[in-house]
């Protein structure tokens, strides 16, 4: 739906049309239509208790304001559904109902993370791409113990769940040509071996 531009941007665009600025009247006129039509579809398919809703893929510290924006216009239009994005921010408060936070972010922020835990935000261990160091992970090439303490690891963290980008996401073309899993996963292969399935294909 938006996307940052760069890690250090804190603006969010749309990822269409001419990508307009989330905090623009255009913006907010696009996405009046959008999520007016999405809540038509939602109701009419009775998806009101199991539909959630994403709008950034990890939203950043610098972007943070505009995410506020953006939840705020989806709050309008889609009341009662809940937000659930990955983020590498602490500073989202109120703006999301599940978080998911990469490890790597949870640790360098911890304390404010856990103070949201107290007030009783619901919190999951995020990954995906390139882990590096002490991380966990779900990748092909790392010992199968590492995949198997990851969900530990979130109950040690108390998080509420654990969320890992790619249920079976088999390549860039949405599906059309399914590719073999343990030669690539995503981005033609820019992506670890694995990184891109909780469930394999077949």
């Amino acid at each position: 739906m938006a996307t940052w531009i760069t890690c250090i941007d804190p603006r969010l665009i749309l990822l269409w049309g001419e990508q307009p600025e989330v905090a623009s009247f255009e913006a907010y006129a696009q996405l009046k239509l959008y999520f007016e039509k999405l809540w038509k579809v939602i109701n009419e398919n009775g998806w009101r208790d199991c539909w959630q809703q994403c709008l950034v893929d990890e939203p950043q510290f610098a972007s943070s304001e505009h995410y506020r924006i953006l939840a705020d216009i989806c709050r309008k239009f889609l009341p009662g559904i809940p937000i659930n994005d990955p983020v590498e921010s602490s500073d989202l408060e109120g703006a999301l109902d599940v978080w998911g936070v990469k490890q790597a972010v949870y640790e360098a922020h911890i304390e404010k993370f856990r103070q949201l835990q107290a007030l009783g935000e619901e919190l999951w261990i995020y990954t995906c791409g390139f882990p590096a160091g002490s991380m966990m992970n779900r990748v092909l090439d790392l010992p199968l113990v590492v995949s198997r303490l990851a969900i530990w690891m979130s109950v040690g963290y108390g998080a509420k769940g654990f969320l890992h980008w790619g249920y079976n996401f088999y390549n860039s073309q949405y599906s059309y040509a399914p590719i073999n899993p343990y030669l690539c996963s995503d981005a033609e292969g820019a992506f670890p071996s694995g990184d891109a399935y909780s469930v394999y294909p077949g």
